[in-house]
């Protein structure tokens, strides 16, 4: 770098200095505003909390034949089982997790629509949950939100859904242990403790009537094979098949952690989870620096581009 760059060089960082030297009040003003900013807009929002639990996804029942097993029987009695096990679980598990159906379901059986849609705050005193009452009566059980149509003042389940999955739930695997985790966020701690038991108790119960529902259609399909069948070796391994359905049958109604079992259980969470109102105080403070410095060098270059 020659002289002259440098006596440029320096020039500049001393004419900037200068510039935002005399421009101190109108920097210090835009901070300290834009700060205390964020401190009111940090203290507006209320306090989420959230539930988590560990759970793993359970092994078919060690009274179960193996899918192997049973497709090797069925293939050699020449069937064709209906309902066949699933090949992954835990797919299965995530997948009924974040879909509308199982989430349908819910809702039909609990009343959960205003809690996770209309909900203020959060009286810790009542341990009462506050609703929107521009958006929900609770006295009179009503929606009387003002929306466009063709959306509805009662929210459907699909716009519930959407805003559950990306506000409220959340499920994601461990891949270093193959357990999920499962969590529920609420401004109510015990609401979020409440709606996640009954999400993994609804998915066990839900899981365990499409297992009998598959066990059942089997039983049906391998019974009427039996009584068309005279062949002697086919009929036992017709047999063993029934057997086997049978047996799962007995298990799955035994079994009350049918699809998965809790690792960690859902726990009343005692810290808030968001907001982070020091991270919303700083990025405010970052926001208004920046903001007061530009706001500087361009009036700066306003009156010099009009004393020319």
């Amino acid at each position: 770098m020659t002289k002259n760059m440098q006596n440029n060089n320096e020039i500049l960082l001393s004419d900037l200095i200068s510039i935002l030297w005399n421009s101190k009040l109108l920097i210090f003003s835009v901070i300290f505003l834009s700060s205390l900013a964020g401190v009111f807009y940090s203290l507006s929002l209320e306090n989420f909390y959230k539930s988590s639990a560990l759970v793993q996804v359970t092994s078919p029942n060690s009274g179960e034949t193996s899918s192997a097993g049973i497709g090797g029987i069925a293939s050699f009695a020449g069937l064709s089982i209906p309902g066949g096990l699933s090949n992954s679980r835990t797919d299965f598990a995530i997948a009924k997790l974040n879909s509308k159906e199982f989430f349908n379901a819910l809702l039909k059986k609990h009343d959960l629509l205003p809690s996770l849609l209309a909900t203020a705050e959060y009286d810790f005193v009542l341990n009462k949950i506050k609703f929107d009452e521009d958006i929900y009566d609770e006295e009179l059980g009503k929606w009387i939100r003002v929306v466009s149509a063709p959306t509805l003042p009662e929210p459907s389940y699909l716009e519930a859904h959407e805003s559950f999955l990306t506000n409220t739930f959340s499920v994601s695997l461990d891949d270093n242990s193959g357990y999920l985790i499962l969590s529920v966020e609420h401004m109510s701690p015990f609401f979020a403790h409440d709606l996640l038991r009954i999400i993994v108790t609804e998915l066990n119960d839900e899981s365990r009537k499409k297992e009998l529902v598959d066990i059942e259609n089997s039983l049906e399909f391998l019974t009427k094979e039996l009584l068309n069948t005279s062949t002697a070796v086919v009929s036992s391994s017709i047999s063993k098949l029934i057997e086997s359905q049978l047996r799962s049958k007995m298990l799955a109604y035994s079994d009350k952690d049918f699809l998965i079992s809790y690792i960690d259980p859902p726990f009343v969470p005692e810290r808030k989870s968001r907001p982070s109102r020091a991270m919303i105080c700083i990025a405010f403070f970052m926001l208004g620096t920046f903001l007061s410095l530009i706001m500087a060098i361009l009036i700066d270059a306003i009156k010099s581009y009009k004393r020319i």
